[in-house]
């Protein structure tokens, strides 16, 4: 059985932006970035549609892979 912390592990970027490191967090609905300058890391929740704000992201970086 899964808890809550197995959870978090799943995704670690996403619940950091989403808890400890929101003040970081650059929201683009249910995506969220670290800025690029600060590291190149993103999390989503599966299943969301995000094609947009990745395209929004990686244009703001000199390298992004995804």
């Amino acid at each position: 059985m899964k808890t809550q912390n197995d959870k978090k592990l799943d995704n670690p970027v996403w619940f950091s932006l989403l808890e400890t490191h929101q003040n970081f967090a650059m929201n683009s609905g249910n995506i969220k970035f670290y800025p690029p300058d600060y590291c190149p890391f993103g999390g989503f929740e599966k299943g969301d549609a995000i094609a947009k704000s990745i395209d929004k992201y990686a244009a703001m970086v000199d390298n992004f892979f995804q």
